[in-house]
Formats: structure tokens, C-alpha cells, sequence
């Protein structure tokens, strides 16, 4: 796993145009998104107590999204660690491979969209925070 940090994870503002009956809000991947979204999942109906993500990838990059309502982002890269308030669906936050996440207090209308660089495997997940620790430190 490569030695990615926190500040390689940043938030990113869309395009938005205002229009006379609402707004339009642009996604391109491999422009605002810096990289070929492959993989797009939704989180929904969540439970305020909810906690999701608790994982790092090994090379899956993801953008959150808060399409509706809000959520929270804690972000560890394994020294220290930054908290996101995500409520905008105008920004994403952008999260590198090798940086664990966990998402928690979910508005009750919160919708969290996911946007990935990989198509799903179970084998580039690490769901248990000690091991992560363990090899971001070797």
C-alpha cells in the first residue's frame, strides 16, 4: 500500500449553473473527479448511530458525495486523522487509496453517493483499523 497521506485527500468543488428553474451540478471523471469513475453505489435510509466505510483500500480512490442532507467523514491516514462535514452536493470529498474512513451521524434524509476509480473486490479492502495500522507503519 502506498504511503498516501491526508493531505492527498481534499475536497472538490463541481460546476454549478444556476438556472431560471434550478440548478445544474457537472461531474466529469478524469476532469473534476480526478480519475475514470468505474464503480457508483448509494447509501440511503441510513440510521443516525449508522457507521459506514470503517475499511481502507488498497487502490480504490472514491469521491463522497452528499446529494441530500449531511453526514461526517473521519478520515485516518495512520498518524492523525480530519473530520469532513459533507451537506454541499456541489463538492466532494475526495478520499485516496490507503486512508481509512468511517461515515456516521447521518441526517435522517442524508444521501451519500459514492463515486470509484475501482469495480468491487473484496480482496483490496482492509476492514480491520489495527492491521491498517500495521502496514501504513512498516
Amino acid at each position: 500500500m502506498n504511503q498516501t497521506k491526508l493531505v492527498d485527500c481534499r475536497l472538490i468543488e463541481f460546476r454549478k449553473i444556476a438556472l431560471e428553474d434550478g440548478v445544474l451540478t457537472s461531474i466529469t471523471g478524469g476532469l473534476e473527479i480526478p480519475f475514470e469513475i468505474k464503480r457508483t453505489f448509494f447509501l440511503t435510509d441510513m440510521i443516525q448511530q449508522a457507521s459506514r466505510g470503517n475499511h481502507a483500500n488498497i487502490q480504490n480512490q472514491v469521491v463522497l458525495i452528499a446529494l441530500k442532507g449531511e453526514f461526517e467523514a473521519i478520515l485516518h491516514d495512520g498518524e492523525s486523522h480530519k473530520s469532513f462535514i459533507l451537506n454541499d452536493s456541489a463538492s466532494g470529498l475526495l478520499i485516496r487509496e490507503g486512508i481509512w474512513r468511517e461515515l456516521k451521524n447521518f441526517s435522517k434524509d442524508a444521501i451519500c453517493v459514492v463515486l470509484c476509480s475501482e469495480i468491487y473486490d473484496p480482496a483490496d479492502y482492509i476492514n480491520d483499523f489495527e492491521a491498517f495500522l500495521e502496514i501504513k507503519n512498516q
